[in-house]
């Protein structure tokens, strides 16, 4: 590395198990000591998480506050919401990247939180697997198949042929999420992307133009969803989490709430109130009544007029305790 005169390195280490945290931020925080010592730089790639809570191998194995201390730069991977196994839907969520980022001024220096947004998508269907859709191949599969790109309340590309659901990333996809993140979060220190070769050559003239005063025109009124994104419920018990909805830019209305199950899941899942005014909270209150242990994705989806963000949570059952008996 200094033979070349390389800035520095980036780490990149995904899947790293829980387990390792501590050893993990003790091998960040050294390799940052030898690196500034030589008068280098560290940075560190990280899952996107919305808290410390999200503790599954990978995100959990990565102590935000501590690598944000150690290192001169933390990129965050703000994408797969939703991914190559989970039912079709928005690569990266607006609701989703605003509490991600929210989570990470809450625990890393503004400067050094740089956000990689997706350029590709996916194409999900129920007899093939799924496929990683890059710009170009998702306009010519929709020229193809006669098929019309709309765009979702999130902005993202989508289109629908045969059994197939199509979500991609466009320009006006990438333009959104940048206004987002510059009107709500404008501290953070830049933007990354994934992956160069699979993007909307748009997306280059929005780039060089990003520093440019942003339009005039006030941003529209809009809400994102605040509560857990896992919990954990023995087999035969119940466990509850609130959700609030948070307004954005004097957002004012009510908006509905459904949850949506996962197949397999043997129990019930129910809010406590079907509508919440914003700024107001619903419980989910979620039961494993006959269900084997294992993690389980719900949806709850709020909705209000055109407006729709999905929140995530994984549910994980654990086996039911056993409880000792006294003769």
């Amino acid at each position: 590395m200094i033979a070349n005169a390389y800035d520095g390195i980036d780490i990149d280490y995904e899947r790293v198990p829980t387990a390792s945290r501590a050893n993990f931020t003790a091998f960040v925080g050294t390799l940052a000591q030898k690196l500034h010592a030589a008068n280098k730089q560290l940075s560190i790639t990280v899952y996107a998480k919305t808290s410390d809570r999200d503790n599954w191998s990978g995100p959990g194995a990565q102590d935000w506050a501590a690598i944000g201390q150690t290192a001169d730069s933390v990129k965050i991977m703000a994408y797969d919401y939703s991914w190559a196994t989970s039912a079709p839907g928005p690569i990266a969520p607006l609701s989703w990247l605003d509490q991600v980022a929210t989570y990470a001024q809450s625990a890393i220096p503004n400067a050094k939180i740089i956000m990689g947004l997706p350029w590709y998508g996916y194409d999900w269907s129920r007899s093939a697997a799924t496929k990683n859709m890059s710009y170009a191949n998702a306009m010519k599969l929709a020229q193809a198949n006669n098929a019309s790109v709309a765009h979702d309340a999130n902005g993202e590309a989508t289109f629908t042929y045969g059994d197939h659901t199509v979500f991609f990333q466009d320009g006006s996809s990438y333009q959104k999420k940048l206004d987002m993140l510059k009107q709500r979060h404008a501290g953070i220190g830049g933007f990354a992307a994934w992956a160069v070769g699979v993007e909307d050559p748009e997306i280059w003239n929005l780039m060089r133009g990003s520093n440019s005063t942003p339009a005039t025109q006030p941003p529209a009124a809009d809400f994102t969803i605040s509560g857990a994104s896992s919990m954990t419920v023995a087999a035969g018990s119940t466990a509850t989490a609130a959700f609030r909805v948070v307004p954005i830019n004097g957002f004012s209305a009510t908006s509905s709430v459904t949850v949506v199950a996962p197949a397999g899941f043997g129990g019930s899942a129910i809010v406590d109130s079907p509508t919440v005014s914003a700024g107001g909270t619903t419980t989910l209150r979620a039961s494993a009544t006959s269900t084997a242990p294992g993690t389980y994705q719900f949806v709850l989806r709020f909705t209000s007029g055109n407006l729709t963000h999905d929140q995530a949570v994984n549910l994980t059952v654990t086996a039911a305790r056993r409880r000792a008996i006294s003769r």
